[in-house]
């Protein structure tokens, strides 16, 4: 008579099966408004179904009745006990007996009998209880579903949650975050074909400071390590160890690498050489680029696989005008002085780049800011070399003659820092053939 329901009707015949299902004690011991307010709250769950927690303290204080309702789906005995363990921390409980009821109902019923320490005086906040209850029910794969809406919008992240989020397997899900297994989804999400080659370079916290993380992502096969191994050591990295996965995805194979490595560059910024690393990687794989130590100075140097190219072309070109150092002892070198070779890129592009006093206002200053990131990176916090780097970044917003001359005279004054005179005569080697150097094809891509 309360509810106002007609007996006949879908929801009147709902909050009878409702008040029919209830545990029986519940409908002697309850008052008329408690079981009114408990079996409407029920009724509120057919259209929505959520997790609800509804609470009655016994007249005489002996205990405190608690009914859960939750989606059958999320049921399983491992969510009842942290439920009783959830709500005997909360109402100070001594004994929680339960009992569960499965039906028809896309509802589980669970209902708990919560018996608190003699003496105890609780001040129960049902809405608390309730936020407790939902973050019990939460699971790996909602959080995974909430960050991956999160980064691409609501239909764009159930569809990739939908599609690979739920194939992946418990092994993964053992070893990462929501937060790094939302990267990986999305990155499996965007392979266009077997062709294709993804990656993500990520810093991991560890206790002796953040690591790294490579992960290779492809459909139908993986990289074979024999393969991957000789890149990952040209590119500057030590593969420490490798947990593969596999996954079905569109009732095909896809694979996840991931490998715990080591820079052999000391220090980097993950975040701000992931984009140029993956895409160095991906060129070498396809061979558009050379597998050789160069490729070092996209970690080391922060350099573009092309800017990197383009050091191999001068050392090549070197070697047949009868330089006498092998092109390994080149490697090296660039690799002790990765400032220098960032430098001598800076003095090409001054001296080539058609942008060069094109630029707009905006465009000149985050050039700059960009390069003095970089170079700010190299000095590692010495002043002297801060205070030459100036020089080249305020060149920046000059001509072309100001640019060129400002990262010449940087580098003749940080070369002799070097100390051995071999490294310097290399050095000196790709100044003067940059110099030299009329006209290039470089920018025409």
């Amino acid at each position: 008579k309360q509810s106002g329901l007609a007996g006949s009707s879908h929801s009147g015949k709902a909050l009878r099966h409702i008040l029919e299902t209830l545990p029986r004690e519940e409908l002697f011991q309850s008052s008329e408004d408690e079981l009114f307010r408990t079996a409407m709250g029920v009724l509120g769950l057919q259209e929505r179904v959520r997790s609800r927690l509804f609470l009655r303290r016994d007249k005489y204080s002996r205990f405190i009745s608690a009914l859960v309702y939750l989606p059958r789906e999320r049921f399983n005995t491992d969510v009842r006990l942290r439920i009783e363990a959830m709500l005997k921390e909360a109402l100070h409980g001594e004994y929680v007996d339960s009992s569960v009821v499965l039906g028809e109902s896309p509802l589980a019923q669970v209902h708990l009998i919560v018996r608190p320490k003699p003496g105890e005086m609780l001040d129960v906040d049902t809405a608390e209880l309730e936020q407790k209850l939902a973050q019990v029910l939460r699971n790996w794969q909602d959080d995974l579903r909430e960050a991956l809406v999160t980064r691409h919008g609501e239909a764009e992240g159930l569809r990739i949650a939908a599609r690979i989020g739920k194939a992946l397997p418990a092994g993964y899900i053992e070893d990462n975050s929501t937060a790094v297994a939302a990267n990986d989804v999305s990155q499996l999400d965007a392979l266009t074909g077997p062709d294709d080659l993804r990656l993500s370079l990520q810093a991991v916290p560890r206790e002796s400071g953040d690591g790294l993380r490579l992960k290779l992502y492809r459909q139908l096969d993986d990289i074979p390590l024999s393969d991957a191994l000789p890149m990952m050591e040209n590119m500057g990295l030590r593969v420490i160890a490798e947990r593969p996965y596999r996954l079905s995805v569109d009732n095909a194979p896809v694979y996840v690498q991931d490998f715990e490595v080591e820079s052999t560059a000391g220090a980097i910024d993950a975040a701000s050489v992931d984009e140029a690393f993956g895409e160095t990687f991906a060129r070498v794989w396809h061979g558009d680029a050379e597998n050789d130590g160069f490729n070092r100075l996209v970690l080391a140097a922060g350099l573009h696989w092309r800017q990197v190219a383009m050091l191999r072309g001068y050392c090549k070109y070197l070697l047949q005008t009868g330089v006498p150092f092998s092109q390994a002892y080149v490697e090296g070198t660039f690799t002790r002085y990765p400032l220098l070779a960032r430098l001598l890129v800076e003095l090409f592009e001054a001296r080539f780049d058609p942008a060069t006093g094109h630029e707009s206002k905006e465009d000149i200053a985050t050039g700059q800011a960009q390069l003095k990131a970089h170079l700010d990176v190299l000095a590692a916090g010495d002043e002297a070399t801060l205070k030459v780097l100036k020089t080249v970044v305020d060149a920046r917003k000059g001509d072309r003659d100001a640019q060129m001359q400002a990262a010449r005279e940087a580098l003749l004054k940080l070369m002799d820092r070097v100390s051995s005179l071999d490294e310097d005569r290399i050095l000196r080697s790709f100044m003067g053939v940059i110099d030299a150097t009329l006209r290039t094809s470089y920018y025409q891509t």
